[in-house]
C-alpha cells in the first residue's frame, strides 16, 4: 500500500538551510562570544563629518517611520535606537504563509568633547537620519602662574 504524503509548504531545502544557519551561527557565537552573527547584519552604514564648528552623522535607515526613532545624548555619546515592527495585512483568512518583520537597533557613537550637547539637532528624511552637532572651537587652557597683590 503506497502512502501519500500531504505537501506541507515547508521545503526540506529551507529546513537544511535553517539547520546550517544555527550551526554557524551558535559556532561563531561561542568563539566570538557575540550574540547571533545576524544580528551584526543590522547595523546600519553611517557617515560621520567633522567640520569647522560642526560635527554630523547620516545614519541610513531605510523602511522605518520617524516615530518608531529615538535620539538620546548623554555623557558624550549620541545614542540612537530604533524598534520597528511590521506588519503585512492580509484580507484572505487562509493563508499557509504570514510573516511579520521586526527590526531592533541600539547604537552608541562618540561624540567630540566640546560638542555642544544642548543643540543637538535632528532630522529623518528619504531613510536617512541626520544628525548635526555644534562644537565650539577647542580653547586652549593656559596654566601660567599669575601673582595675585593682597591689599
Amino acid at each position: 500500500m503506497r502512502t501519500q504524503r500531504k505537501f506541507t509548504g515547508i521545503s526540506p531545502r529551507n529546513t537544511q538551510q535553517r539547520s546550517v544557519d544555527r550551526f554557524f551561527n551558535s559556532r561563531y557565537r561561542d568563539l566570538l562570544n557575540i550574540g547571533d552573527v545576524t544580528d551584526t547584519l543590522n547595523l546600519p552604514m553611517v557617515n560621520e563629518k567633522h567640520s569647522d564648528g560642526d560635527f554630523q552623522l547620516e545614519v541610513a535607515i531605510p523602511g522605518v517611520d520617524k516615530e518608531d526613532i529615538y535620539v538620546y545624548v548623554e555623557d558624550g555619546y549620541i545614542q540612537v535606537m530604533v524598534e520597528d515592527t511590521q506588519k503585512i495585512k492580509s484580507s484572505a483568512d487562509n493563508y499557509k504563509t504570514k510573516e511579520f518583520n521586526y527590526y531592533s537597533l541600539n547604537q552608541k557613537f562618540t561624540i567630540p568633547e566640546e560638542a555642544d550637547e544642548e543643540q543637538v539637532v535632528a532630522s529623518y528624511e528619504n531613510g536617512v537620519l541626520y544628525i548635526s552637532v555644534p562644537v565650539s572651537p577647542q580653547v586652549e587652557e593656559t596654566t601660567l602662574r599669575r601673582s595675585i597683590d593682597i591689599k
